[in-house]
């Protein structure tokens, strides 16, 4: 039995929860906490059913084209060890995020970004070919972006300019390294 449906369904439970956590107003802080502890037990049931599958000795691919290009996640012994560390990590972070965020402002923007960065991750995890990893690379730039400036003060404003100038230039370096590699 093929099981693709598993790396798609680990990126899933974070953007998924990303649109929601955005959808929903300010003041549902008890069903953002909710859902978002539930995501990450759901992602950490699911990179289990993957070390499983590698375990038995299984790599499971998912792949599509776009733009002639191939996307592809695979499910193998070293993704799978980062795909787990990265929803260990969701689960510890986000429940110390709830305690310390408590009382400020635009929780729902630090937890829907937050859950993109997880995404993020998990891609980068998983990524089985140099675009697919440029995709979530590139993703999880942005994505950390709103988290580096969430307080707004002229400080973390000034700090997101240079983390974007950083990863932003790290970015292109990346991109023309995978250009000149594929020539």
């Amino acid at each position: 039995m093929n099981a693709a449906w598993l790396p798609l369904t680990a990126l899933a439970t974070s953007l998924l929860v990303a649109v929601t956590i955005f959808a929903l107003p300010e003041e549902a802080r008890r069903l953002r906490t909710t859902i978002n502890i539930g995501a990450a037990v759901v992602k950490i049931i699911l990179v289990t059913l993957m070390v499983r599958r590698v375990a038995a000795g299984h790599e499971d691919i998912f792949s599509f084209q776009v733009i002639g290009l191939d996307f592809v996640l695979r499910i193998d012994a070293l993704g799978v060890m980062f795909a787990g560390l990265s929803s260990l990590l969701w689960l510890c972070t986000t429940i110390y995020a709830i305690g310390y965020l408590e009382g400020s402002a635009n929780r729902k923007r630090f937890f829907g970004f937050f859950s993109l960065c997880v995404a993020s991750t998990i891609g980068i995890a998983l990524a089985d070919n140099l675009f697919t990893f440029l995709i979530f690379y590139e993703m999880l730039t942005l994505s950390t972006y709103p988290l580096v400036v969430h307080r707004g003060t002229e400080q973390a404003l000034n700090a997101g300019r240079v983390y974007l100038r950083y990863t932003l230039s790290a970015g292109v370096v990346l991109l023309l390294g995978a250009v000149l590699l594929n020539n």
